[in-house]
């Protein structure tokens, strides 16, 4: 071999050799990115956040507990479900709760990239058709979620018959921004009154400035919510059906947001698959068997 065809040749080999160096590298340098682990952002409501006196919590997924023997609020179920999935997917993440004021303000924070996701399912319609999101397969599906007529425990509704009940006759109370809500109430009565705050809804119950309004069944007994001191209970034997499904939403603002929707999708299909997803909504009461044979308040949507 002539002295150019030998330089050549160790000219290749070390092109070669360099260029198979800094593939080795790229992979290594990748499989180290995705063991690391990813701290993210995750919207909270301020009335949930102190509740459960979350900031005392070092690791949100590995530190967090449901309440027992006591109703827990769905965003806490949903919250555990999102650990539960990060798990089944053997990935790992830790959980940063920032606090936000309402649904809607953790809605623009995940679609503007300032929020990975909130700590709650989301109405599927009001995040359809969002270029900036990420929608996880159908948590609590189609139709599976229900909401009792609730009123304080001693309006009067809760000692009446229910075949003698004329709701049109009486006035509901919503937050103004539940359009889902909103839309059931005014298939049950035409008056309905809309509130800016949570806490003023209650407060309006209690009050008699409103008869009743729609709560999340609670896991406690009778259903009986006890909202900071004040107690309502739904009426018995009536129930509103949500015509939507519940979902995860995640920003695609948000760096290796891709990667990590994907080890969510993952580990939710682990979970569904192995029958833990409904279960968990029927065991803290959001799915309530006990109601199954309610009459609909609303059955056209």
């Amino acid at each position: 071999m002539s002295p150019w065809a030998n330089l050549q040749s160790s000219i290749s080999t070390q092109v070669f050799t360099q260029t198979l160096t800094c593939v080795v590298l790229m992979i290594f340098s990748h499989i180290v990115s995705a063991n690391d682990k990813v701290i993210a952002k995750i919207a909270m409501l301020k009335d949930t956040y102190e509740v459960y006196e979350l900031d005392k919590l070092n690791n949100v997924c590995e530190d967090l507990r449901l309440f027992k023997g006591r109703p827990n609020h769905r965003m806490m179920v949903d919250l555990s479900l999102i650990c539960q999935a990060f798990k089944a997917a053997n990935f790992d993440i830790q959980i940063a709760l920032l606090i936000v004021p309402n649904y809607s303000r953790s809605l623009r924070d995940v679609s503007n990239g300032t929020m990975l996701m909130p700590a709650e399912t989301i109405w599927k319609e009001d995040v359809q058709g969002n270029p900036n999101v990420f929608i996880s397969q159908d948590i609590i599906r189609y139709g599976e979620f229900e909401k009792g007529l609730y009123t304080i425990v001693s309006h009067p509704l809760q000692k009446m018959a229910l075949e003698d009940i004329d709701f049109t006759q009486y006035s509901a109370i919503t937050f103004r921004n539940w359009r889902h809500d909103l839309q059931a109430l005014l298939q049950v009565t035409p008056k309905v009154l809309t509130s800016i705050q949570y806490d003023s809804i209650v407060n309006m119950l209690a009050a008699g400035r409103a008869d009743f309004s729609l709560i999340e069944f609670s896991g406690g007994k009778d259903f009986i919510f006890n909202h900071k001191g004040t107690l309502v209970k739904p009426v018995n034997g009536i129930k509103v059906r949500i015509m939507d499904a519940r979902v995860f939403v995640m920003s695609k603002e948000v760096a290796n947001s891709r990667m990590i929707f994907s080890a969510l999708q993952t580990g939710l299909s682990k979970l569904r698959q192995a029958n833990k997803i409904r279960p968990l909504y029927v065991t803290h009461g959001m799915i309530n068997p006990q109601v199954a044979n309610w009459k609909v308040a609303n059955p056209k949507d």
